[in-house]
C-alpha cells in the first residue's frame, strides 16, 4: 500500500494525471484500498490489501461508474 501511495503522490506533484485518463481512489474495507485508472478504452483497477492481498485487471470497452471518488489535481 505505501508503494502506491508514493504513486499517488508522485502523479499528485507532477499533475500527470490527464496522460493516464481520470484517477479514481476508494476504501474497499478498513485493510483494502482500490485504485482506477480510467481511459478512453476502458478501464484497469487495482486493489492492495494491508496482509498483502493484491489484485488487478482491465475491463476494455466500458466507463467505470464505482463509489471510489475522482481524484482531481
Amino acid at each position: 500500500m505505501k508503494k502506491l501511495f508514493i504513486l499517488f503522490c508522485i502523479i499528485a506533484m507532477t499533475n500527470v494525471s490527464p496522460l493516464f485518463g481520470n484517477f479514481y481512489i476508494c476504501r474497499e474495507t478498513e485493510d483494502c484500498a482500490m485504485f482506477v485508472i480510467e481511459d478512453s478504452e476502458g478501464f484497469s483497477w487495482y486493489i492492495e490489501c494491508m496482509d498483502g492481498t493484491k489484485g488487478s485487471d482491465r475491463v476494455n470497452g466500458a466507463s467505470y461508474v464505482g463509489n471510489c471518488q475522482l481524484m482531481v489535481i
